[in-house]
């Protein structure tokens, strides 16, 4: 709200991730406790909001299956990510030189997300 009342919204990416989701089941014995009622790691589904910074705001890409356990349709790898964070930053060109001015690419994997913007 305060970055859209100054009007840097547009030019201010907001994202909020985190590095895994939680186990979409309470109680399995692999996530410890005496009872084995903690929610451990899941690396197989979870949520990252992106907000300004050309994105277009109210809108949702991809599912999760009724369980919140996999993907359900768009499924996407951090690398897919963390190109649209570049993408929406301007950044398109992901070539580096290492010490002896060989070229490589920063980031050989993922697809931008265009269609948020």
């Amino acid at each position: 709200e305060d970055l859209n009342e100054r009007n840097l919204l547009d030019s201010t990416l907001l994202m909020i991730t985190s590095e895994m989701g939680r186990m979409p089941k309470v109680g399995d014995p692999r996530s410890g406790g005496v009872n084995g009622a903690g929610r451990d790691h899941w690396t197989h589904c979870l949520t990252d909001i992106l907000a300004g910074g050309g994105i277009r705001g109210g809108q949702t890409y991809g599912t999760s299956d009724r369980f919140g356990e996999y993907p359900a349709d768009n499924p996407l790898t951090p690398a897919d990510v963390t190109k649209t964070v570049y993408h929406a930053m301007g950044v398109n060109n992901l070539e580096a030189y290492d010490a002896q001015n060989r070229p490589y690419n920063l980031l050989v994997e993922g697809e931008a997300i265009t269609s948020l913007f």
